[in-house]
């Protein structure tokens, strides 16, 4: 397989933010400088190059799909021209799936291996949002530790065992000496036998009715299941199965038939199905259960509405409804006004206008500069003269009156949908009431006895309340002789059963355990002397891991070298990487940990110094690891941001080496003595920052630059991007050549 060199060119259809691309992109350029406002889809390209090249993507970037509405059955599309070592050009292609799924097609290139993926976009794809993922301490999935240096497997697998039994050890070493209270099996006999005779008794009742759903049940012989000295027979599981095995045509789906070896637990747990399901088909199949059911499904103190209220009561929920959607019209347009005076790319004119009070006279002040040639432009300051002037309309300024109505607006729209939350529980509830309370009387039209007992009621002038209707109910039916309640008494009695057997089970367990571990207490002692010598820092296995430490010198020097190229403050230089690990100790993870030359740990640096050593880390990483990198490009999305004016022409100097080369490296490089240049792609959200980069990245003779502007996006298409050509640097002589040199470096020592 080869590796890639160049990606010339690039179509990106349904990713993430870009829907489709309106012409492919040509990238078939040194350097590819992406610049254009916040949320136009310029990471989202990143992002497609990652998965591309690497075969990789975080996961924060899910879900890759760029969907709208109830589109489905789509599938993103990566494809690109590229370049590869050997001179020849491929067109290849990535499709991702709804699940977020990759497939490479390409006949001369391929991905690393699975396990490599994360490490080798780390070498070649930096994020400055995702900035923690660079190091092992804090948000990388797979370590340098694990990948550079890992400790031998047989190593690994020893210490694994050998925390594994100490863990196992420290969590059972009390039980033996203080084995909590286990129920005599005499006790859990008899609960066992007391359950079953309430079983067989409520069984046997519910036996009396002939008519139920799928016909009647068998009865219960006592004698069949107790010896007559009161024990249960040892056959009791086999009668319990073949219980079951009689009344599994109470179910109209095919149930397997239960075997007579089958545990018990298992067995209970069917036929507890089974009778929850007898039960849902007499309620179904039963005029006055059903009424019951509703009655139940009442709200605790709910009243049922007269009747002649219905309709009354309809046109007021129609009335709550209709004023639920005024409302929230109301909201909606009372939010467009919040969003009206808002910028998306920037301060809005609330800010602005607080900005002109408290920064304006300060503003105004140009005095000293007036005579400089750097003074600024005179239109300028009489706009900014008369934007100070006008704020002050009165004693209050414009910006209190702007503050005030954007308050207002704010508390009518909190206050509006508060009304609308309130509303919309009065309304679900209402609609709840009133649907029950018109089936609930219909079905008192079909049953004598259930408009009796509501006539009843209204005579006596008692509330058709569900308390009152409950009564009333209790009287009409003799609860006694309800199957419903009859089979409920037996489903209780099998959940007493079931957890009866869960306790026997569980007494069994713990005197086994309890067994066991009284024959390991004789061989605990030893046993903990030799791990803890062995878990000591000067255990052998603990020599053996760090071996590999040694090794980590060269890379660790390079990053060093790159990271004094940028100006940083006493006290960091030179960083050293030590090992450690994180997570808990059941999932602990090996890492290479970063220290500052003081001592100080990755935590204690700012952003602007943790970017510098991530970018720091991400180079080298990708110079050490060229062999097993599968291409030549580097991706930075927003190096910039973190970095001043001062820290900027030291980066460019360190892309335009790494890019560019230097004098020289082309036969260098052909010769093999020195890593192959890279092509770059560099993001930049900052406008100032962006032209400061275009000055400092302008290509030599026989290089090229390409900007990508993003200027606008479509949410049917996605960004529209101006694609621009940088012309190149003419060649100069030697003694320009170094007299620029001279210069540059007198910008780096002065900042």
């Amino acid at each position: 397989m080869h590796k890639i060199n160049r990606v010339k060119s690039l179509q990106i259809d349904n990713f993430r933010g870009i829907k489709k691309l309106q012409q492919p992109l040509n990238t078939d350029a040194d350097v590819v400088l992406i610049t254009g406002p916040n949320g136009f889809g310029k990471t989202s390209l990143v992002d497609a190059l990652n998965i591309l090249l690497n075969g990789y993507y975080y996961s924060e970037r899910k879900p890759l799909l760029c969907i709208y509405g109830d589109e489905k059955d789509l599938e993103a599309k990566i494809t690109a021209k590229v370049l590869y070592d050997d001179g020849n050009e491929e067109d290849i292609c990535v499709r991702v799936n709804d699940k977020d799924i990759l497939e490479l097609t390409a006949a001369g290139y391929e991905w690393s291996a699975e396990a490599h993926r994360e490490i080798v976009a780390r070498a070649s794809f930096f994020y400055q949002d995702l900035i923690n993922r660079l190091f092992d301490e804090e948000g990388a999935e797979k370590t340098l530790k694990e990948f550079l240096a890992p400790s031998p497997a047989r190593v690994r697998e020893s210490v694994k065992a050998i925390n594994s039994v100490k863990k196992y050890l420290d969590g059972k070493e009390k039980g033996v000496f203080n084995l909590p209270g286990v129920i005599s099996q005499e006790q859990l006999d008899r609960q066992r036998q007391e359950v079953v005779r309430d079983f067989i008794q409520n069984w046997n009742e519910l036996a009396l009715y002939q008519d139920l759903p799928g016909g009647s049940i068998p009865r219960l012989e006592g004698a069949l299941w107790f010896e007559d000295s009161g024990m249960l027979r040892d056959n009791w599981t086999s009668l319990l199965a073949e219980l079951v095995n009689s009344i599994r045509s109470l179910r109209a789906e095919k149930l397997d038939e239960v075997s007579t070896d089958n545990e018990a637990i298992p067995t209970l747990q069917q036929l507890m199905t089974l009778l929850q399901h007898l039960r849902d088909q007499i309620i179904a199949n039963n005029q006055r259960d059903r009424f019951s059911a509703f009655v139940h499904s009442l709200p605790d103190g709910a009243v049922l509405l007269p009747q002649e209220r219905l309709l009354e009561e309809r046109e007021r929920l129609n009335r709550i409804q209709h004023s639920i959607t005024n409302t929230k019209q109301k909201v909606e347009q009372l939010q467009l006004w919040e969003r009206h005076f808002q910028n998306p790319d920037g301060p809005g004119l609330s800010e602005v206008l607080l900005a002109l009070r408290n920064k304006g006279q300060e503003w105004l002040n140009v005095s000293d500069y007036m005579d400089s040639n750097y003074a600024p432009p005179v239109q300028v300051i009489k706009w900014l003269k008369v934007a100070v002037d006008s704020l002050f309309l009165d004693d209050k300024g414009v910006d209190y009156y702007m503050g005030s109505w954007q308050e207002r607006i704010r508390q009518e729209r909190m206050q509006l949908q508060e009304l609308i939350r309130k509303q919309d529980y009065s309304y679900r509830e209402g609609v709840k009431l009133l649907d029950l309370s018109n089936q609930i009387y219909q079905m008192a039209e079909m049953d004598p006895a259930l408009r009796e007992l509501i006539n009843k009621l209204n005579i006596r002038g008692s509330q058709l309340s569900k308390e009152n209707l409950m009564a009333e109910l209790n009287e009409v039916n003799d609860s006694r002789h309800q199957p419903l309640q009859i089979i409920g008494a037996i489903i209780n009695s099998i959940v007493r059963w079931i957890e009866t057997e869960k306790a026997i089970i569980s007494r069994e367990k713990s005197l086994r355990e309890a067994r066991e571990l009284e024959k390991a207490k004789n061989y605990l002692d030893g046993a903990r002397k030799a791990l803890e010598e062995e878990s000591s820092k000067n255990s052998l296995i603990n020599t053996v891991q760090s071996l590999p430490q040694r090794d980590m010198g060269h890379f660790v020097g390079m990053v060093n070298k790159i990271f004094s190229r940028f100006r940083i403050v006493p006290g960091l230089h030179p960083v050293q990487l030590r090992p450690g690990n994180r997570g808990a100790r059941s999932s602990k993870v090996e890492t290479w940990d970063i220290r500052m030359a003081d001592g100080r740990p990755l935590s204690t640096l700012s952003s602007g110094q943790k970017a510098q050593l991530g970018l720091s880390l991400l180079l080298g990483l990708n110079v050490a690891l060229d062999d097993l990198m599968p291409h030549h490009v580097l991706a930075l999305d927003d190096t910039t941001t973190a970095f001043d004016m001062a820290q900027l022409p030291r980066e460019a100097s360190l892309l335009r080496q790494i890019v560019y080369g230097a004098d020289g490296d082309d036969e260098r490089e052909a010769a093999g003595r020195v890593s192959p240049r890279r092509q770059l792609f560099i993001v930049s959200h900052h406008e100032d920052l962006t032209h400061r980069l275009i000055d400092f990245l302008i290509p030599p003779e026989n290089k090229n630059l390409h900007i990508l502007n993003f200027k606008y996006w479509e949410q049917e298409k996605g960004p529209d991007i101006e694609q621009l050509v940088i012309s190149p640097a003419r060649s100069v002589n030697a003694d320009s050549r170094r007299e620029f040199g001279c210069f540059l470096d007198s910008i780096l020592n002065t900042q």
